[in-house]
């Protein structure tokens, strides 16, 4: 039965459903490696926030230069709230899987 629908859907249909599949699996593993220590973590520097996105660290600081996301001061540092980082990886990965 899901060979027929496979032949029955449009190809624009069938990347959509293979760009879902990508994001969950994608989204599955990164969970699993970051939910364990997310209770503990609430802020990340910019070269942690880069590492986590897979951008360079000066990109974390145009981002923020451009309004993309925001510096929180920390003492003498800046760093950058974790669930932003986050959402900003999120976005970027639904990105890299269109089609």
């Amino acid at each position: 039965m899901q060979n027929s629908i496979l032949f029955q859907m449009g190809p624009e249909d069938l990347q959509k459903m293979i760009a879902a599949s990508i994001a969950d699996a994608d989204r599955a593993k990164r969970e699993a490696v970051i939910n364990p220590i997310l209770s503990r973590i609430k802020y990340l520097t910019s070269s942690q926030a880069a590492e986590l996105i897979e951008v360079k660290p000066s990109t974390i600081r145009t981002w923020e230069n451009e309004g993309k996301i925001k510096a929180y001061p920390t003492g003498k540092n800046e760093r950058f709230l974790l669930a932003e980082v986050l959402e900003i990886a999120e976005q970027r990965v639904d990105r890299k899987h269109r089609f």
